[in-house]
Order: C-alpha cells, then sequence, then structure tokens
C-alpha cells in the first residue's frame, strides 16, 4: 500500500499583484442592476481598481493588505489576478488552495470554478451585499481540484484571470481574509492515485 506523492509548483502565490474592489456596491452590474460574472472575463478593465498584496483582510494580524474600513460597512471585496501559463496542455492537474473567512466564489477566465461550501446556489454570483452562511476561520488552507477546468487556460503570452469574490459572514464580523494561491500538481512516478 504505497501513498501517493505529488510534486508541486506555484503558479500563483500570496503576495503583491491583485487588483481589487471593495464590495458596496455590484463591480459590473448586469442589465437591471443585479449580479452578473462580467468583472471575472479577461477583457474587463480593472484598472481602476486599487492595487494590494493577498491575503487581504482585517482583525487577526495576518493580512497584508488590511480593509480597515470593511467592518460595518460592506460584507464582500472583488479580487483579480493576471498570470500566464507556458503550456497548459502540459499540466496534469490545477489545484486553487485557498484560506479564507468566511465565504468565497472563484473564477477562471470568466467561469466559476470553485465555490466555498458557505455560499449558496452554484453557477450563480452572489450579490455583492451576500452573507456567507457560516464561520470559517482563515487558519488552514482548503484544496480546489480545479482538473476538469484546465481547458480554460490558455497558452502565454495571453494572460489568464483568477478572479473571487470574497464574503464575511456579517457585516459586523470581527475580522475576515482571503488567501488564494493556484498550484500544478503532478503525481510522481511510483505513486498511487486514489
Amino acid at each position: 500500500d504505497e501513498s501517493v506523492r505529488f510534486a508541486d509548483t506555484v503558479l500563483l502565490e500570496t503576495g503583491p499583484g491583485w487588483k481589487y474592489v471593495k464590495g458596496t456596491r455590484e463591480p459590473a452590474p448586469a442589465p437591471g442592476g443585479g449580479p452578473s460574472t462580467a468583472w471575472t472575463e479577461t477583457t474587463f478593465n480593472d484598472s481602476a481598481w486599487l492595487n494590494g498584496a493577498t491575503s487581504i483582510g482585517y482583525g487577526d494580524d495576518d493580512d497584508a493588505t488590511i480593509l480597515t474600513d470593511m467592518r460595518n460597512n460592506y460584507a464582500s471585496v472583488y479580487l483579480r489576478r493576471s498570470f500566464t501559463v507556458a503550456d497548459p496542455a502540459a499540466l496534469e492537474n490545477l489545484l486553487l488552495s485557498v484560506s479564507y473567512d468566511d465565504g468565497f466564489v472563484a473564477y477562471l477566465n470568466g467561469v466559476e470554478v470553485a465555490r466555498s461550501q458557505t455560499m449558496a446556489r452554484a453557477g450563480t454570483p452572489p450579490a455583492f451585499n451576500a452573507l456567507a452562511s457560516g464561520n470559517r476561520e482563515a487558519t488552514v488552507y482548503e484544496d480546489f481540484s480545479l482538473k476538469r477546468h484546465l481547458g480554460l487556460l490558455r497558452p502565454s503570452p495571453q494572460l489568464n484571470i483568477l478572479a473571487i469574490q470574497a464574503h464575511n459572514v456579517t457585516l459586523n464580523s470581527s475580522d475576515f481574509s482571503i488567501h488564494p494561491r493556484l498550484i500544478s500538481r503532478r503525481s510522481l512516478p511510483g505513486s498511487i492515485e486514489n
């Protein structure tokens, strides 16, 4: 009984290079004013957004970008980060590894690819003022396999966009955090995958 052995390569690390906007309104309203996923597309212009480093949040002294005005004012934050992949066809598996408090929905090049259990209605973008359905502390990373979404990736020099909307459990919550990473994982020779 041999355990599975992996080689991980970080494609997108925690740190600088993120564009973000505070969730005080829809970042790209649909006709009628409701939520849309237009802000997750590669063609979306985020030049007016703020620049920041992850993790982004407040209240637990582990965030690189601190949202001093979030508590009691807004419940969500929208993030975007561009990255390149030399040869997407060569990737065996892609993981979104994310530590979060309290909920999130993630998109790759405009398509929803992962959602925390604390965010209901998969496939539907939550409204800017939606709340996560439960508490979660950002103490450990949770991995989401994006293997079935590898076809969304564009080869370099084309840019890919990882977009995330992160939501707090209440407006007056004592803390909030979002720490996303993208990891390329391959099985090592001789390992047995479950």
